[in-house]
């Protein structure tokens, strides 16, 4: 069974996403690999590096859960590159086909990579590391789309699966109207 690993909190006083990364790789005793990078440190977080895509995605501060797209910033590459390289190489490294192409000189698809990331966690090979800030609303959507991908990858059809609310009027409401309106909505779920 593939595992996801995610930093939360990367907002939060005293976020460290590069301790966080050592720190699963001494206490769990597997790689880890990097899918995202934080903008900033604690409070100064304003949004992630999406690694696979090579995408900026940033905080609206006005608006929960909202954010802007770009590309990485010239001064970000130094942190971005040395991350990249490796999640690349996890991702070659899982499936014969992709190290070919990687080592023929072939740029990777995001398709391929994500494809290689999934069987390299399948094998216990790494553990794929994802990291998120609710409070800001950063990395959330990311990870449902992480997950969406993983059940795809796996055959799965997620058509039949049908979310459930516990009737408690306001909630439900609010969850529906989420859905209808295709808006973000915060929820607690357990």
């Amino acid at each position: 069974v593939p595992a996801l690993g995610v930093v939360t909190r990367i907002d939060g006083d005293g976020a460290d996403f590069g301790k966080a990364l050592a720190d699963v790789e001494s206490s769990l005793k597997i790689r880890p690999v990097a899918l995202h990078l934080p903008i900033g440190a604690g409070p100064g977080c304003t949004g992630i590096v999406d690694l696979v895509t090579m995408k900026v995605h940033l905080a609206d501060p006005k608006v929960f859960a909202k954010w802007t797209e770009g590309e990485v910033p010239a001064a970000l590459k130094p942190q971005v590159e040395p991350l990249r390289t490796a999640m690349l190489e996890a991702a070659a490294e899982s499936d014969d086909e992709l190290l070919g192409k990687y080592l023929d000189g072939a740029a990777l698809t995001v398709d391929e990579i994500y494809r290689g990331l999934a069987a390299g966690a399948r094998a216990q090979k790494f553990l794929p590391v994802a990291c998120a800030a609710a409070k800001i609303g950063v990395g959330v959507r990311e990870l449902l789309e992480l997950a969406v991908r993983a059940f795809k990858s796996q055959g799965q059809d997620l058509q039949h699966l049908k979310g459930w609310v516990a009737e408690s009027g306001e909630g439900r409401w609010t969850v529906q109207e989420a859905i209808d309106r295709d808006a973000p909505a915060p929820v607690t779920t357990l």
